[in-house]
């Protein structure tokens, strides 16, 4: 097992990936337009194949993970991966680790709040809006529930206390 950064020898099969997982390499979040393919990231190799893949992007000490794969779930891949952005954001000072999750990801919600994130607000129909730009979002998620809430999620960072 290895945690790899995105680079040139993997760009391409981790675009792909993405592409077949996202529907598109583009990510709105709070109205901010994200290009998965030119973003920062690390994928998560066990041998030749990519079992997960996590980007992310550090602005003003704050670091917003914008996409989190895993392939294989519960083994511990988005865990692992979530933790070495934690540790890329503590290093560059960063205060804190947040995304956005929508309404319908339950499995998120468990995840993230599991690993010492914290829902901190509710964007009431964000999802909803933001079709207009996005039409290949769809109406129905996850377990059956209409898409149309942003939730967004932290973590702060103590970056007198590295890696804590």
């Amino acid at each position: 097992m290895f945690i790899l950064p995105i680079g040139p020898t993997n760009r391409s099969e981790v675009n792909t990936l993405l592409q077949k997982s996202w529907g598109d390499l583009t990510m709105i979040t709070q109205n901010h337009t994200h290009y998965l393919d030119q973003l920062p990231g690390f994928v998560y190799q066990k041998f030749d194949s990519i079992q997960g893949i996590v980007t992310y992007s550090i602005q003003n000490q704050y670091c917003e993970i914008v996409s989190l794969n895993s392939f294989d779930q519960n083994v511990g891949i988005g865990s692992h991966l979530l933790n070495k952005v934690i540790e890329v954001a503590q290093q560059k000072t960063c205060q804190k680790v947040w995304l956005i999750t929508t309404n319908d990801n339950l499995n998120a919600l468990k995840f993230y709040q599991k690993r010492g994130f914290d829902l901190v607000r509710l964007n009431h129909n964000a999802i909803t809006r933001l079709r207009l730009q996005k039409r290949m979002i769809p109406l129905i998620g996850l377990n059956g529930i209409p898409i149309r809430h942003e939730l967004v999620l932290e973590h702060r960072l103590d970056i007198s206390h590295p890696y804590s």
